[in-house]
């Protein structure tokens, strides 16, 4: 392994995601192709972290029948649709680029020939652009697998490449995850849910499952470990008080000034003592990048811009993203409203959580309204969170952890957008959301698999062009499998 600039540095921790319809215009295309290898190109969104890279497909394009030889152990794309795949790259705003060819029959990984053309691939991208990322990955269509390697650079000199080890498809009722990793749990305390999931329990456990704000949300967390869930990563940044007794699972006296995180890992502990629970006890923005390799987040704040950077982050990095929230309103003495809701966004499947709930930002709330739900402290975002109580705690996360458990279990259940809990009224409400076209998180122009460019304007100006003499007619390498 070696880390000189201009030298390949070799990491393990790579992993794609892609929403369920690209994947299956992928498979589909696969088919159609019979014995012959075909192949496509992907516009791709990256995350760098400290242990590797996270790809997100944000499309499929098409190569014309015209543009390729095929034969059935073979693919070349002629070199002026590779060109114009150089030119896109050149010009896209994440600065990614896949490769993607079909293996009927397998085997689910790169020949030599494979390995080499994205060696060489990299090398010509690189001279584009002084960040990016560019993967070659394999589809075997009848396994319904993907697979491949990628390799991603820095505007310092060093590239680093690593094999896809993790595969997550996010669709509307189902999250599939392919990876080596086994589970964790033991299987005796979840005898009577295997009657109920399946090897849905084995999908379950292989999750990671982020968890943003745990002070209602303890007791989604540590019924998510009850439930199977054992790589959980929880961020929060404060520490118990005496009034956050009345709903915190598990804490008792003797943890005032505990991180509240500390106690409902404890708790999570005494269940499952071989779980994987990473605790960082900062505000979401501190550690976004630590949570660019969760399969879910969970978010349970009490202020509209974190909501918001949550829902962005999400539709950055394309993961199932459930935000959970409750409290009371208190006019003239009376009770006026009591009760929870919980939204499910999926990428690329439903309408953000945004789009759900446009009534979290201030601009959406009419002046009488926003006067009345400040006075009842109710409105998120201002100095004082709302009221709560544990009966809202515990209905809340159990609707949110019940939708959960049906999508990583492939349950074959319709989830809502957007559930509603009128404890009043005893009322549950589905809400039919339509996405907003023109939304600037899941529109057609949204920020869905932009990955890391999305979050850090500042880094829009590192991936400028890195500007190359083309007068010598270096048309980039053509693309043979």
């Amino acid at each position: 392994m070696r880390g000189a600039a201009g030298h390949e540095l070799d990491c393990t921790q790579v992993g794609l995601t892609i929403t369920e319809p690209e994947y299956k215009a992928l498979l589909a295309a696969g088919r159609e192709s019979g014995p012959k290898e075909s192949a496509w190109f992907l516009d791709l969104g990256y995350w760098r972290h400290r242990g590797g890279v996270e790809l997100f497909v944000r499309g499929v394009i098409p190569i014309p029948a015209d543009e390729l030889t095929q034969s059935r152990a073979h693919v070349h794309v002629s070199g002026c649709c590779s060109v114009e795949m150089f030119e896109r790259f050149r010009a896209s705003r994440t600065g990614a680029l896949g490769f993607c060819h079909s293996h009927p029959g397998g085997p689910l990984s790169l020949s030599g020939p494979d390995a080499r053309l994205l060696r060489e691939v990299a090398a010509d991208l690189r001279r584009l652009r002084a960040q990016g990322a560019f993967a070659s990955l394999v589809c075997w269509p009848e396994a319904r697998l993907l697979g491949g390697r990628a390799v991603w650079w820095t505007g310092a000199g060093q590239m680093q490449t690593g094999d896809i080890q993790r595969v997550r498809v996010v669709g509307l009722s189902r999250l599939q995850i392919n990876s080596g990793e086994e589970p964790r749990t033991d299987r005796r305390l979840l005898q009577r849910q295997w009657s109920l999931f399946g090897s849905g329990q084995t999908r379950i456990s292989q999750v990671r499952l982020g968890v943003v704000g745990v002070s209602s949300n303890s007791h989604l967390a540590i019924a998510a470990a009850q439930a199977g869930f054992s790589r959980l990563v929880l961020v929060d940044p404060d520490r118990l008080e005496v009034h956050n007794l009345n709903r915190f699972r598990g804490a008792g006296l003797a943890d005032l000034g505990r991180p509240k995180i500390d106690v409902v890992r404890r708790e999570i502990l005494k269940l499952h003592p071989d779980a994987r629970v990473r605790c960082l006890r900062t505000e979401f923005a501190e550690v976004v990048a630590e949570l660019a390799t969760v399969d879910v987040l969970i978010g349970g704040v009490d202020n509209t811009e974190t909501r918001l950077a949550l829902n962005r982050f999400c539709a950055a990095t394309l993961k199932p993203y459930l935000d959970v929230s409750g409290g009371g309103e208190v006019a003239d003495g009376r009770l006026t409203g009591y009760g929870f809701q919980v939204s499910f966004y999926r990428p690329g499947s439903t309408p953000c959580f945004l789009c759900a709930n446009p009534e979290v930002t201030k601009d959406f709330v009419s002046s009488t309204r926003r006067e009345l739900m400040e006075t009842t402290r109710y409105l998120q975002g201002v100095e004082t969170s709302p009221p709560q109580v544990v009966t809202l705690s515990l209905q809340g996360s159990g609707k949110a952890l019940e939708a959960l458990l049906f999508y990583v279990a492939n349950a074959g259940v319709d989830l809502p957008v957007r559930l509603v809990y009128d404890a009043l009224a005893h009322r549950f409400s589905h809400f039919s959301v339509s996405q907003a076209k023109e939304c600037g998180i899941c529109g057609t122009q949204g920020l869905e698999g932009l990955g890391q460019v999305a979050l850090e304007p500042g880094l829009e100006g590192a991936l400028d062009v890195v500007r190359t003499d083309t007068s010598s007619g270096d048309k980039g390498g053509e693309f043979s499998a």
